[in-house]
């Protein structure tokens, strides 16, 4: 998978509740990038030695936008640069995914960063793109606005219910019936919702257990394995994810990820890290 080197010159770094969205000129990484890829970003000063793997949030043009949240000194550093700046990237790495037409995207947190390029690149081709996102609080609610001018179907929901539906994302799935649901479906003898035929998720890994439980054989679900990333070519094995065959094998996320099939993962093993 090609790969490059780039120093990118910070264009803008703009509030979006507790994140900040950095847009970078970045002409060859931009060019190159598909939505679920990523990068992986050089924490400028200081004595960071490993880069710091971000999701390409959107790439238009020459330029590269990254949504990033302050979560530790790396990041944070990140998000403090001003324009005018540089910030040292290699890739775009990840392997490429054609999105189906009916794709039900689902997103925690700052989990829409992983997502937000291919509904935008859905959205400008004049196709239909849902999206169902959660988050703890309505701050933690990033990229509203511009998911509101793309005319994304979102459908949103917060634990506190400080905005949209008050619970958690996992509950609103549409077509996911309740224990009421199937009672009265059964008493009526009326068939239920058909189930989203694939879902694309991007959250934390609670979020992607209860998906897997839920939904029925039939459908097909994709996740992002958001996992410590050093080297991003399969080479260091810090992303591994562990695989339902062969037995005792894993799925190195970077390279043959970071969007994988659900059904490839063994989650039996995974549950005890959640």
């Amino acid at each position: 998978m090609a790969h490059t080197r780039e120093i990118a010159a910070v264009v803008a770094n703009e509030a979006d509740g507790d994140a900040r969205l950095l847009r970078l000129s970045a002409p060859r990484i931009a060019a190159a990038a598909r939505p679920f890829q990523f990068v992986l970003v050089k924490v400028p000063g200081g004595d960071f030695i490993l880069r710091r793997p971000l999701s390409v949030f959107d790439a238009r043009g020459d330029e590269l936008a990254l949504l990033v949240r302050p979560v530790g000194d790396g990041t944070a550093r990140i998000c403090c640069l001003v324009p005018g700046e540089n910030l040292d990237l290699t890739g775009p790495f990840g392997q490429r995914f054609d999105v189906p037409a009916d794709a039900l995207f689902v997103a925690g947190g700052i989990g829409v960063a992983g997502v937000f390029f291919a509904l935008a690149e859905g959205a400008r081709s004049g196709r239909k793109v849902a999206l169902l996102y959660g988050a703890r609080v309505a701050a933690q609610l990033y990229a509203r606005a511009r998911l509101a001018e793309l005319g994304v179907e979102a459908i949103f929901v917060t634990e506190d219910g400080s905005s949209g539906h008050k619970g958690l994302a996992t509950e609103y799935l549409p077509g996911v019936p309740s224990v009421k649901d199937k009672l009265i479906s059964a008493v009526l003898e009326e068939e239920l919702p058909a189930y989203p035929k694939t879902v694309i998720a991007c959250g934390p890994r609670p979020m992607y257990v209860v998906l897997h439980k839920i939904l029925s054989e039939d459908a097909r679900l994709y996740v992002l394995m958001e996992e410590r990333m050093a080297c991003g070519v399969g080479a260091c094995r810090s992303c591994a994810v562990a695989a339902r065959e062969p037995e005792g094998s894993y799925i190195a996320a970077c390279e043959e990820g970071p969007l994988v099939d659900a059904s490839l993962v063994d989650w039996n093993r995974l549950e005890g890290k959640v």
